[in-house]
């Protein structure tokens, strides 16, 4: 098999939801119930919990989850991009001669993706030998068909493009913000921020919702309830 890194991204820091990444979804915070999945989908030889929260750090003590090394606080700002953390964490791991032929970021509030999902996409990943795969899920109109609002009324974007009908247009796909994999036998660090053409695994829209504020995760309370 190979060595599968998971790094789930947990920084204290959430404006819009306030402490996001711990806060009870139904019976126990998010955080958990992700890490659950993860470790059920038995893929993984190592998962760390990045975080720069010494509460996050202290309640994932309490239940039996260890931290390796804490997050810089350098890269744990609202402008912080995922990809300095990969780098931190692996190099991290390299100075006590851990390495990994994969590594795979999961969001901690992916509430909705289950074991299954990320066992199916590890396999589809494998089989494919490509450099990367990431969650993905259809948009559910043409986006030629999309409106922006510009004082106060809607303009279409393509008003060329709004009468067609939607078979006159390709199918357009967005990230989940669910999970995404890097083959790092291809990939060398220095050029994981480069990475485009991702390998897609795609979602149900009911498993796409990423959440951002109040309203997201209402909706994702609805459709965890309905899973």
């Amino acid at each position: 098999m190979n060595k599968r890194l998971a790094i789930i991204p947990a920084r204290g820091g959430s404006k819009r939801i306030k402490n996001k990444n711990i806060k009870k979804f139904y019976d126990e915070p998010i955080i958990f119930k992700v890490y659950k999945q993860v470790l059920k989908s038995g893929i993984f030889k190592k998962i760390h919990i990045s975080t720069d929260s010494d509460k996050i750090k202290n309640l994932l003590k309490k239940n039996n989850i260890k931290v390796d090394f804490m997050r810089p606080s350098a890269i744990s700002t609202d402008h912080s991009v995922i990809n300095d953390v990969i780098n931190f964490v692996l190099k991290e791991y390299g100075k006590i001669n851990v390495y990994f032929d994969e590594v795979w970021i999961i969001f901690p509030t992916s509430v909705l993706i289950s074991f299954s999902d990320l066992r199916k996409a590890s396999l589809l990943f494998s089989r494919k030998n490509v450099k990367s795969i990431m969650s993905v899920s259809k948009f559910p109109a043409p986006i030629e068909w999309a409106y922006k609002i510009k004082n106060n009324k809607l303009i279409p974007v393509n008003k060329n493009k709004l009468l067609k009908p939607s078979f006159s247009f390709d199918e357009h796909y967005f990230e989940t913000a669910s999970f995404y994999g890097i083959n790092l036998k291809k990939v060398p660090l220095s050029n994981i921020s480069k990475l485009t053409n991702h390998m897609p695994f795609i979602l149900p829209q009911h498993k796409s919702v990423d959440i951002d504020n109040k309203e997201d995760w209402e909706l994702a309370k609805k459709f965890f309830k309905f899973k």
